[in-house]
């Protein structure tokens, strides 16, 4: 029933009302058909596959990195040698110059050892990610469809943040009538995969 009428009464608005199972089992429905559907999952499936390729780090050039590492090295053995013949005014400079390149090599070997990693171990982790987002979505689905009605409830009040009803008005006699006419079925933040849409029309 309408908050607005049961608590204010008729001099504020009309006895907007649907009965609890009738909504419960739309509201079922809808989230079946939305996000725990086959189509809905493999929905999820491309739109989680895609965030996590974004969120990979680039390719590494790895023939310019060994480029990069052999030019330090490079320079460090000439910088190294010049120590040893250049004057005492420049040698703490070229120490303070050898020292900065010691730390650019380390770094550059760093970043060719990260970027050996296989490609295929990659994959094989996003496709990790994946299978377990959906096989969640699946042990949700087999939830709603067993759970008695009492927990139900409280599973749909964990998923759906709230429900906007719509209703139609019209005389009956010396009463006004009211009719149900659509919804819209609002999401919790987060829950179901947020790369799905939060809401959903309920008819």
């Amino acid at each position: 029933m309408c908050k607005t009428y049961s608590d204010k009464g008729r001099s504020v608005g009309n006895c907007n009302s649907i009965a609890e199972d009738i909504l419960l089992d739309c509201l079922i429905r809808k989230i079946e058909e939305l996000y725990l559907s086959d189509d809905a999952m493999e929905r999820l499936r491309i739109a989680i596959r895609d965030q996590l390729q974004e969120e990979r780090p680039p390719v590494v050039d790895l023939v310019a990195l060994r480029k990069k590492l052999s030019d330090v090295e490079k320079q460090i053995a000439v910088g190294s040698e010049r120590v040893f013949t250049a004057p005492d005014s420049v040698v703490e400079s070229l120490y303070t110059r050898l020292d900065d390149l010691q730390k650019t090599k380390k770094r550059l070997k760093a970043q060719i050892e990260a970027a050996k990693s296989p490609a295929s171990n990659d994959c094989a982790a996003l496709d990790a990610t994946v299978k377990e987002a959906i096989a969640l979505l699946k042990d949700l689905r087999t939830t709603i469809r067993k759970a008695e009605p009492e927990h139900l409830t409280d599973l749909m009040r964990s998923l759906v943040s709230r429900v906007e009803l719509q209703f139609n008005h019209r005389p009956y006699g010396k009463l006004t009538r009211s009719e149900f006419k659509r919804g819209t079925m609002f999401m919790r933040p987060g829950v179901l995969g947020s790369q799905l849409s939060q809401k959903g029309a309920l008819r």
